[in-house]
Protein backbone atom coordinates (compact mmCIF):
# COMPACT_ATOMS: atom_id res chain seq x y z
CA UNK A 1 0.00 0.00 0.00
CA UNK A 2 1.34 3.76 -1.04
CA UNK A 3 0.79 5.00 2.46
CA UNK A 4 2.80 2.48 4.33
CA UNK A 5 5.46 2.95 1.85
CA UNK A 6 5.28 6.53 1.97
CA UNK A 7 5.49 6.13 6.24
CA UNK A 8 8.55 3.58 6.01
CA UNK A 9 10.70 5.91 4.17
CA UNK A 10 9.79 9.01 5.68
CA UNK A 11 10.40 7.68 9.59
CA UNK A 12 12.43 4.06 9.12
CA UNK A 13 14.17 3.22 6.36
CA UNK A 14 18.13 3.58 6.31
CA UNK A 15 19.91 6.05 4.16
CA UNK A 16 21.08 3.12 2.02
CA UNK A 17 17.29 2.86 0.77
CA UNK A 18 17.11 6.24 0.31
CA UNK A 19 20.09 5.92 -2.06
CA UNK A 20 18.53 3.36 -4.00
CA UNK A 21 15.35 5.14 -4.10
CA UNK A 22 17.20 7.23 -7.00
CA UNK A 23 16.83 4.78 -9.60
CA UNK A 24 13.80 4.36 -8.52
CA UNK A 25 11.39 3.24 -11.17
CA UNK A 26 7.59 1.94 -11.23
CA UNK A 27 7.15 -0.75 -13.82
CA UNK A 28 3.43 -1.47 -12.73
CA UNK A 29 -0.26 -0.67 -11.99
CA UNK A 30 -2.18 2.32 -13.11
CA UNK A 31 -1.23 5.53 -14.52
CA UNK A 32 -2.70 7.27 -10.99
CA UNK A 33 -0.76 4.73 -8.47
CA UNK A 34 2.38 5.56 -10.82
CA UNK A 35 2.55 9.01 -10.76
CA UNK A 36 1.75 8.95 -7.08
CA UNK A 37 4.59 6.75 -6.26
CA UNK A 38 6.95 8.65 -8.39
CA UNK A 39 5.72 12.16 -6.62
CA UNK A 40 6.23 10.47 -3.31
CA UNK A 41 9.97 9.18 -4.35
CA UNK A 42 10.75 12.58 -5.72
CA UNK A 43 9.78 14.37 -2.50
CA UNK A 44 11.67 11.83 -0.07
CA UNK A 45 14.66 12.55 -2.33
CA UNK A 46 14.24 15.83 -1.95
CA UNK A 47 14.09 15.68 2.07
CA UNK A 48 16.80 17.47 3.95
CA UNK A 49 20.25 15.73 4.59
CA UNK A 50 22.47 15.54 7.24
CA UNK A 51 25.42 15.43 5.30
CA UNK A 52 28.02 13.87 7.56
CA UNK A 53 25.48 10.86 8.68
CA UNK A 54 24.91 10.24 4.72
CA UNK A 55 28.83 10.01 4.54
CA UNK A 56 29.25 8.10 7.47
CA UNK A 57 26.00 5.48 6.61
CA UNK A 58 27.60 4.86 3.22
CA UNK A 59 31.20 4.53 4.34
CA UNK A 60 30.23 1.99 7.27
CA UNK A 61 27.90 0.32 3.89
CA UNK A 62 31.28 0.19 1.80
CA UNK A 63 33.04 -1.26 4.65
CA UNK A 64 30.67 -3.89 5.40
CA UNK A 65 30.51 -4.63 1.53
CA UNK A 66 34.15 -5.02 1.63
CA UNK A 67 34.05 -6.88 4.67
CA UNK A 68 31.56 -9.70 3.58
CA UNK A 69 31.93 -9.66 -0.07
CA UNK A 70 36.06 -9.32 -0.97
CA UNK A 71 37.22 -9.15 -4.74
CA UNK A 72 37.78 -11.93 -6.24
CA UNK A 73 40.89 -10.98 -8.06
CA UNK A 74 42.71 -7.94 -9.14
CA UNK A 75 40.11 -7.38 -12.43
CA UNK A 76 36.32 -7.90 -10.39
CA UNK A 77 36.06 -4.16 -11.07
CA UNK A 78 32.60 -4.33 -9.23
CA UNK A 79 34.32 -4.86 -5.67
CA UNK A 80 38.10 -3.58 -6.07
CA UNK A 81 39.03 -0.17 -4.63
CA UNK A 82 38.10 2.26 -6.56
CA UNK A 83 35.90 0.28 -8.90
CA UNK A 84 32.20 0.54 -9.47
Amino acid sequence: HVDAFKKYQRHDAWTWEHMALARARTIGGDAALCAEVETEVAAILALPRDAAKVMADASEMRAMIEKEKPPRDPWDIKLIPGGL
